[in-house]
């Protein structure tokens, strides 16, 4: 660097001139040719310079000395200081001049106000002047619905300053009180500034403050107006500066921002600077020049607040500072830090008298999910996961995926050593169960998938046991979570990702080793973004695709990872006279939404005469032709209002997600998969900020009528209310329907809520239509009649009608024989779980059980028979659970319209009843069932529920009664009525297809077969790799599994004899088998084998072996009927018994 005391100026200078307190006074250029300009010149320092001796004097244009520099320093943060004097008037002053210019970062001045105008009046043109001299600062003035005056004040002693940015005036006229956190947090919020700086009213900054703060606060330190002893915060005599801080803003939103949970008045702040301290920030006491305010008693303090004992008179530890204290330490005990749930300042305000509207949104805190394949890593593990976890402690969203073997080698580690944070989720612990992957238990690219895949964050990082989780990784990860889409190396070997980016990349290839996987992985997502790769969609909306599939223990629960499907969504946009707004966003969303491959794009033209329909036919053929765009326009001379055309549109959706986007909203990119994820953890999501309260209901920027929901949910609340008016009504109604339903809501992500044009701000009444519903008690609306009437499809010339909907009765059938502990389970969350359908009934055929099933439903069930919402019906005819006969026989005591098999460890999933109507309202000739060979593949134990008309399970005569262990009687009955004319349609969301894991030996425990083996026995001839397995059944059959003794057929007849048993054929050949010397062994008679049986008492293993045996039995049976051209296989004679209800 030039030494300007001594080294040739042959270019210019810039240097900064600064006062002996550290005060920013001007900048100061020096010219090669000796001039020099100063900016702003406070001392007329404009002139020439010279040097002489290592001295740099200065004269003004007159000649004069004012300035003289001749020593060398460093300051604070080692930057060169040349130091001398300045002249102002008569006197010289300590100056220096800084060589190297400090950084200008912009700084926001936040102050929020309610009924202090009498302050802000004598602070806030004060403080602008005296930081004029730093240039990238704003003054954010929030006025927080006050009454006094104050933007009539704004508007006319502060124009000059509105139009040249220095101030920005925001207005909210939500609150009702005065909620010091929320309001500081909605300023900071509506900041540009790099820093932020909290000001109260009454606060005077102090000349140069800006400059001030430029110089002292760093991205891990801040300062605070509170004045400190050692590490401990005084905020007594702090003339009512306690307040202030300044930080990097990204800093204060790293702690969510000040707690808004807290009441009335006090300690918002103080608890703001500990939790600052705790994540690791540094602080500093603001210097006293800068920290004056105006005195004032407590009537300022507390006259706008709600909760008025704010407790500063108090010595009993009363009012809202103490109760503000307690809630503190209580949090900094517990270890919750970021606070807020991400709600920081939501709300909506007005910028600089209607300028523009601005809606401040949920900055949600993302889960984060930290993958890691812990096969044979167990060691390191051990060593890294502690220190993971601490270094990640404060961010409260955020989870390790741990992937064991088999064995489980950490799982008795981490029960000992980290309960808790299994217990929490913080770790989730997964270990590999059968059936084991086909590639084993080696293959690290597959580990990776299945730990992707099994975690659920909305950010991925696939990590190594090696990897340590550096510092501020959680805040960097926020951060770029807002700002985009990540897909970037973590530590050199890992990944983090987007979890929708890896999803539609379907993860890693597994045929590529580890070190190319990655890499891989990276190039095909960034040619899926940048369009070099053109996306896959589908028609069907029923493809999968399976990576990273197979089963394991979760915290110890069975979990199955099934093929991959994103769901079907549908953007539906009803539109009349809009074609100027929808020719500039539908093609903007079509292309921000190409990735998304199971996506339908709806076009509902219900009297739009400018045009519409020529514009979509020449403009948008190639999305009509691909399917992706479907196109409907209403006959001429009908009429629809707004709720009823919308309706209208979600009705003639194909998609099982729902989303209502109006014609001048524009979507983002990528938001179909947005909706795909909150819908998963969510049951709908909205645009409007209701969802928070005590914000703007109508501060929406048109964002209010863009809802997302599951398609049950739409037909459960009845749509939009057809009573209300035009564009706009009924948003707000439909979201707070379902909220008083019971369904959970949260808000879109800002960044998917453009729109070309903001909505007109709603007024009061309109408010208040919104709420009739509520107040009304009235959820359910149009008594099925919503969306009706007649349109025609793609330009096609034939109508389709949108009839009123109905609900059909419907029938759940559970048969039940001695597994009570299941159903102790399933049946009560089942009947609440569709308690809001209005005509179901689950239909319990005991089967002859001997748990004590009567008394149980008798006890605890009473009120759902008396209800009719449950039918009870027990047979005593079979001694043995016989499963085809059993279901035919509860389908036929059923009553409803519908009927859906439902085994007794089932759940079905809330609303379940509300999802099979819509099916079979929307399509006539089907019937209702697991994807067998796709999604649900791995999902055995729900390939039973199936859903058909009760008219066609009886033409078809039911299930095949000669099917009578376990195995294919589904499958059978589903081929069945496919040969019947029924098309498949199937269940698409899988949390329907919830169960209850449990063994073989419970699955089989009633059948013919192991309910009445008498004795067991194993063994297994030298040489042979497979068990032989002998089931003596009580009634004298036997069944022999595996290796057999020549001459012996599978099956035939027993006895004991003199202590053997003589195994007979069918076909005369026998064995007769002794016990041996030891008294252990079975061994056979006059056989030169040497095969050797043993009683077992493996109930399990034996289960396994026979459930095989009884599934090839039925397969060939069910086969056999695939070669008969008839559909019914039971004579006509099905499901007959005697039953007492």
């Amino acid at each position: 660097m030039i030494n300007l005391l001594r080294d040739n100026l042959d270019f210019a200078q810039q240097c900064e001139l600064i006062d002996a307190g550290g005060g920013w006074v001007a900048r100061v250029e020096l010219l090669p040719d000796g001039t020099v300009k100063a900016e702003p010149d406070h001392f007329g320092i404009t002139g020439r310079w010279t040097r002489h001796d290592q001295t740099l004097s200065i004269v003004n244009a007159q000649g004069e000395l004012v300035a003289r520099f001749d020593s060398e320093g460093l300051d604070r943060r080692g930057r060169k200081l040349i130091w001398g004097v300045v002249k102002a008037g008569v006197h010289w002053f300590e100056h220096c001049l800084r060589h190297q210019l400090a950084r200008r970062p912009r700084i926001s001045f936040c102050i929020s106000c309610r009924g202090r105008l009498h302050h802000l009046r004598q602070t806030l043109l004060q403080n602008i002047a005296d930081n004029k001299d730093y240039p990238n600062l704003e003054f954010v003035l929030l006025d927080y619905n006050s009454s006094d005056g104050l933007g009539d004040w704004v508007r006319r002693e502060l124009r000059e300053e509105i139009e040249s940015g220095r101030v920005s005036y925001y207005h909210t006229s939500q609150p009702a009180y005065f909620r010091p956190a929320h309001a500081r947090n909605l300023s900071v919020r509506l900041a540009s500034g790099d820093i932020i700086c909290l000001v109260d009213a009454d606060n005077f900054t102090g000349r140069g403050f800006a400059s001030y703060i430029a110089d002292h606060v760093e991205p891990d330190s801040f300062l605070v107006g509170c004045r400190m002893e050692g590490d401990r915060f005084v905020p007594f005599d702090d003339e009512g500066c306690v307040g202030r801080v300044a930080i990097y803003k990204s800093a204060y939103l790293d702690v969510g921002g000040m707690d808004e949970e807290h009441v009335g008045w006090g300690y918002d702040d103080l608890d703001l600077y500990e939790r600052l301290r705790t994540m690791g920030y540094r602080c500093q006491s603001i210097e006293p020049r800068h920290a004056r305010c105006i005195a004032h008693d407590d009537l300022d303090r507390k006259k706008e607040l709600q909760y008025q004992d704010i407790g500063r008179d108090s010595s009993i530890e009363r009012g809202s500072v103490w109760e503000n204290a307690r809630r503190s330490q209580t949090n900094l005990e517990s270890g919750r830090i970021i606070l807020n749930g991400g709600r920081i300042g939501c709300g909506g305000a007005d910028r600089n008298f209607g300028e523009a509207s601005v809606v401040v949104r949920e900055r949600r805190l993302p889960l984060i999910s930290i993958c890691i394949s812990a096969i044979g890593q167990a060691a390191e593990i051990r060593r890294s996961l502690p220190e993971n976890l601490y270094a990640t402690r404060f961010y409260p969203n955020l989870e390790f995926v741990l992937l064991d073997a088999p064995d489980g080698q950490l799982d008795q580690w981490l029960r000992k050593e980290l309960p808790k944070e299994l217990d929490s989720g913080r770790v989730v612990y997964c270990r590999l169960a059968p059936p084991l992957p086909a590639c084993g238990t080696d293959n690290l690219v597959q580990q990776w998938n299945m730990a992707a895949r099994l975690a659920n964050g909305e950010i991925l990082c696939i990590a190594s046991a090696l990897h340590r989780v550096p510092a501020g990784f959680s805040s960097r990860l926020v951060e770029r979570f807002h700002a985009g889409w990540i897909h970037e190396r973590f530590e050199g070997t890992g990944l983090i990702l987007s979890r929708h980016l890896f999803y539609l990349a379907e993860g890693f290839d597994q045929n590529l080793p580890a070190d190319v996987a990655a890499e891989d992985l990276l190039a095909r997502i960034a040619r899926r973004l940048d369009g070099s790769d053109r996306p896959a969609w589908s028609r069907s909306g029923l493809e999968s695709r399976d990576f990273g599939g197979g089963v394991v223990q979760r915290n110890g629960k069975l979990a199955i990872v099934s093929p991959h499907r994103f769901p079907r969504i549908t953007f539906a946009t009803s539109s009349a006279g809009e074609l100027d707004h929808l020719k500039e966003t539908l093609p903007r969303n079509l292309g921000d939404n190409r990735d998304y491959p199971n996506l339908e794009f709806l076009l509902l033209d219900y009297g739009d005469r400018e045009g519409l329909d020529q514009w979509v036919r020449s403009e948008l053929k190639e999305h009509l032709d691909t399917g992706r765009l479907v196109y409907y326009r209403v006959p001429e001379g009908a009429r629809l209002q707004h709720a009823q055309a919308k309706n209208m549109a979600m009705r003639l959706a194909t998609g099982e997600l729902l989303c209502n986007v109006d014609a001048n909203n524009l979507t983002g990119h990528q938001f179909a998969f947005h909706v795909a994820e909150r819908l998963q953890e969510y049951d709908f999501l909205t645009g409007c900020l209701t969802l928070n309260d005590l914000l703007d209901p109508y501060c929406d920027r048109g964002a209010a009528g863009r809802i997302a929901m599951r398609r049950p949910l739409f037909y459960h609340s009845g749509g939009f209310d057809e009573a209300m008016g035009g564009p706009g009504a009924g948003d707000l109604d439909l979201c707070e329907r379902l909220k008083m339903l019971g369904y959970r809501g949260a808000s879109i992500d800002g960044r998917f809520l453009d729109c070309l044009l903001p909505a007109a701000v709603r007024t009061d009444e309109g408010t208040n239509e919104d709420r009739r519903n509520i107040e009304a008690g009235n959820l359910v609306l149009n008594a099925g009649r919503f969306g009706c009437g007649t349109v025609r499809r793609n330009f096609e010339t034939s109508t389709i009608a949108v009839r009123p909907f109905r609900h059909r009765k419907i029938s759940f059938c559970v048969s039940c024989m001695d597994r009570l502990h299941h159903l102790a389970e399933t049946l009560p969350r089942n009947l609440s779980d569709n308690l809001s359908y209005p005509d179901m009934e689950i239909v319990l055929l005991d089967y002859n059980s001997s748990d004590g099933l009567e008394a149980w439903a008798k006890e605890h069930l009473q009120e759902w028979i008396e209800a009719g919402r449950l039918v009870y019906f027990k047979t005593t005819d079979r001694a043995h659970f016989e499963r085809s006969h059993a279901r035919n026989l509860a389908f036929r005591l059923a009553t409803g319209d519908i009927v859906c098999t439902l085994d007794a460890d089932n759940f079905t999933g809330p609303g379940f009843a509300h999802y099979v109507n819509e099916r079979f309202d929307r399509h006539e000739q089907i019937y209702l069932r697991p994807d067998f060979d796709g999604a649900h593949v791995r999902l055995r134990d729900a390939f039973g529920r199936i859903c058909v008309r009760k008219e066609d399970f009886h033409r078809i005569e039911g299930y095949d009664e000669q099917l009578v262990e376990y195995g294919y009687e589904d499958i059978d009955l589903c081929v069945r009525l496919e040969k019947a004319g029924l098309a498949p349609s199937f269940i698409e969301d899988d949390r329907f297809l919830r169960y209850i894991d449990h063994s073989n030996s419970e699955r089989l425990a009633n059948g013919p077969i192991l309910s009445q083996v008498s004795v067991f026995l194993r063994g297994r001839e030298t040489g042979k790799e497979w068990d032989s397995l002998v089931y003596l059944i009580e009634d004298g059959d036997f069944i022999w599994l595996g290796p057999r003794l020549d001459g012996l057929s599978p099956q035939g007849r027993w006895k004991q004899v003199d202590g053997r048993f003589l195994l007979t054929c069918g076909q005369g050949s026998s064995v007769s088998f002794r016990l041996g010397e030891n008294g252990e062994a079975f061994l056979p008679e006059h056989s030169t084998s040497d095969l050797r049986f043993r009683r077992s008492d493996d109930l399990e293993y034996f289960s396994g072996a026979l459930i095989e045996y009884v599934r090839e039995r039925n397969e060939r049976k069910y086969r056999s009927n695939l070669t008969i051209a008839d559909y019914r296989v039971n004579a006509g004679s099905f499901g007959q018994a005697s039953v007492s209800r």
